[in-house]
């Protein structure tokens, strides 16, 4: 998305720039017209000297005044030329100032999307830092669980070993045992044969024989019990020493694995951290791209005062013009009355220096207003720079 914007932001750019060039082009015909219309202002200026010494002399008055208001003529035929100038041209300088105004909303909108994608970014990336700093947590917490684990069935398996240990030496007692007892039975079945050899006086150790072979069998008895017990111990005791090792291998692998879940939590947790840093730089551009777009805008408002001020002098240009044709057809028809001629023309000059002066001022004026412009254009040109991505 925010490619997306850059994309935008540079189409905007580049159209402000070609704006700016127009807009430069736009300001220096102004800053020419309005040399042209201060120039005519100073010949008619001429011209009207010319026509106030020529009324001095009554008697050359009428071929002077007719020549006079040939030029003067041809003088208001140059300043309707350049009110048309300067008409198309505050039409030109409109359409930049909508085009630049079309522009800079563009360009807020587009600010106002990134803020918008920037903020949703910042937010998300706050919040899969949070998750990744409590999956650390419960990634240690594995790992200490998983070393205690595997620490603990270490040391079964240890006791485990050493009760197999201890249940196969039990089983050789058990065995002496039994060979005792098997011995001890084989004795008394010895002497109760005596016994009998002897008659009655052999009666007592026959008895004490016999107790004795009930005893030997007793203990063979037991002894086979035992045996079966001690082989059930140990059969049992290798079950566990094996699902010891099982386990002991299984706890390896989640330790492994915790491991590599931690390994993996830290890099995204760098790479979290170096997009935070992204989103923050956004953050600044963005602003930044907000604040030209004040700027663009004040400049814009600025345009538009001088297409205004441009469009108040082409006003008083077309006026004075017309005042000044009033003027001239004066001098013509003071010029056939020879008699009431000097009145007339006296009047006649004075207000064609009037609207000579008003002609100097309004050159004057579009003159200044063409140089703000180009200020303008050349302020704007810097801004479009700035903005380059």
């Amino acid at each position: 998305a925010l490619n997306e914007m850059a994309a935008k932001l540079r189409e905007i750019i580049k159209e402000l720039s070609g704006t700016t060039g127009i807009l430069s082009e736009a300001s220096g015909e102004i800053s020419d017209v309005s040399k042209q219309m201060d120039l005519s202002a100073n010949i008619m200026n001429t011209h009207t000297e010319t026509v106030a010494a020529a009324s001095e002399q009554v008697s050359s008055s009428a071929s002077t005044v007719a020549s006079a208001t040939e030029e003067s003529s041809s003088s208001v035929s140059n300043i309707a030329a350049m009110t048309e100038q300067i008409s198309a041209t505050f039409n030109k300088v409109s359409e930049l100032a909508k085009r630049t105004a079309q522009n800079v909303e563009r360009m807020a909108g587009a600010g106002a999307e990134t803020s918008s994608e920037i903020i949703a970014v910042s937010s998300s990336v706050q919040e899969m830092t949070v998750s990744l700093k409590e999956v650390a947590v419960r990634t240690e917490e594995a790992n200490r669980i998983s070393r205690n684990a595997s620490r603990s069935t270490e040391e079964i398996n240890v006791k485990m070993n050493a009760l197999a240990a201890a249940s196969k030496q039990i089983g050789k007692i058990v065995g002496v045992i039994k060979d005792i007892a098997d011995q001890t039975n084989m004795l008394a079945l010895n002497a109760t044969i005596e016994a009998a050899g002897a008659g009655d006086a052999g009666r007592g150790f026959a008895v004490v024989a016999g107790e004795i072979k009930v005893l030997a069998k007793q203990s063979a008895e037991a002894s086979d019990e035992i045996t079966g017990q001690i082989e059930q111990i140990q059969q049992r005791a290798d079950e566990v020493v094996r699902a010891g090792i099982e386990t002991s291998r299984i706890i390896n692998e989640i330790a492994s694995i915790n491991e590599v879940i931690a390994s993996a939590v830290e890099q995204q947790t760098a790479t979290a951290n170096e997009i935070s840093k992204s989103v923050a730089a956004g953050s600044s551009a963005v602003r930044r791209v907000s604040d030209d777009a004040a700027a663009s805008a004040a400049l814009v408002g600025d345009i538009a005062r001088s297409t205004e001020e441009i469009s108040a002098a082409a006003y008083d240009v077309a006026r004075n013009a017309d005042e000044l044709a009033n003027g001239i057809k004066d001098v013509a028809k003071s010029s056939a009355e020879a008699a009431k001629g000097v009145r007339d023309i006296s009047k006649s000059i004075q207000e064609l220096n009037t609207v000579s002066k008003n002609t100097a001022g309004v050159a004057a004026r579009a003159s200044k207003s063409s140089q703000a412009i180009y200020k303008i254009a050349a302020l704007l040109s810097e801004m479009v720079k700035r903005f380059k991505i």
